[in-house]
């Protein structure tokens, strides 16, 4: 087991990448209440085609999962290969933890990172679906509250470990955020085209994989869940060993 103290010294080098962290806190927020306002004016020039509600919920939700999803490739990217690039690695390996600790532990510190960054805006979500005035048939229901949280946060979470594994790979902040961006955004979307050939096999692939945790998707959620945790085994297995055997 990693030891716990590794895992808060790594969620503390996020942390204190100031800008970054307080960027990803920040962005989230600022959604909703874009969202918001954009509903209030729509509601008095044209409330004929306001909603409110349910809508407010699901667009500040899927903005947001696009919002994570690039704030997950710039702390990822960062998590993995900061101490590297910078050639402070080296010294954390002469203390006698094993890499693949050192490794290891970065995951869950990303994970509980990307948590605190989900938290304020998907309450603030859950808050304004709930007090903005609503359209027939607009009631919000218990999953759009929990899909305010639980959305944004798989999705960050899944591509930052394969962001992380970037940057162990590349060990290089800024290739690795490059790389990342093309990655969650394009790349791995592309393997959805597989479905071309057989649909099993693009439903396999990580995307169409976190889409039906999320809610979208048509396979099985055992399958899905599945598939996610063997990709995301995969990719930290890559960063491991990369680690393992670098130079330093």
């Amino acid at each position: 087991p990693v030891n716990p103290a590794l895992i808060t010294s790594e969620v503390v080098k996020l942390v204190a990448r100031r800008g970054l962290f307080l960027t990803a806190l920040a962005l989230p927020v600022a959604v909703v209440v874009v969202v918001v306002v954009v509903g209030l004016l729509v509601r008095a020039y044209d409330p004929d085609s306001y909603e409110g509600g349910r809508t407010i919920a699901e667009a500040a939700t899927g903005l947001n999962i696009f919002v994570l999803i690039v704030m997950a490739a710039l702390l990822g990217a960062t998590a993995g290969a900061w101490d590297v690039q910078n050639g402070t690695f080296r010294y954390l390996a002469m203390t006698g933890t094993p890499r693949a600790a050192l490794v290891l532990a970065r995951v869950p510190a990303l994970l509980i990172v990307i948590a605190a960054v989900v938290l304020p805006g998907g309450l603030l979500t859950m808050a304004a679906a709930e007090l903005m005035p609503r359209g027939a048939g607009e009631d919000v229901r218990l999953v759009d509250h929990a899909l305010a949280l639980w959305a944004p946060g798989l999705q960050g979470a899944a591509y930052g470990v394969v962001a992380l594994a970037v940057g162990a790979l590349l060990r290089s902040v800024g290739a690795a955020i490059a790389v990342a961006l093309v990655l969650n955004l394009a790349g791995l979307q592309a393997l959805l085209l597989l479905g071309l050939v057989d649909d099993r096999l693009a439903d396999a692939m990580l995307p169409a994989a976190v889409n039906r945790l999320t809610g979208a998707g048509e396979q099985s959620l055992a399958f899905a869940a599945v598939a996610l945790a063997v990709w995301l085994a995969l990719v930290t297995a890559a960063a491991v060993v990369r680690t393992v055997r670098s130079e330093y």
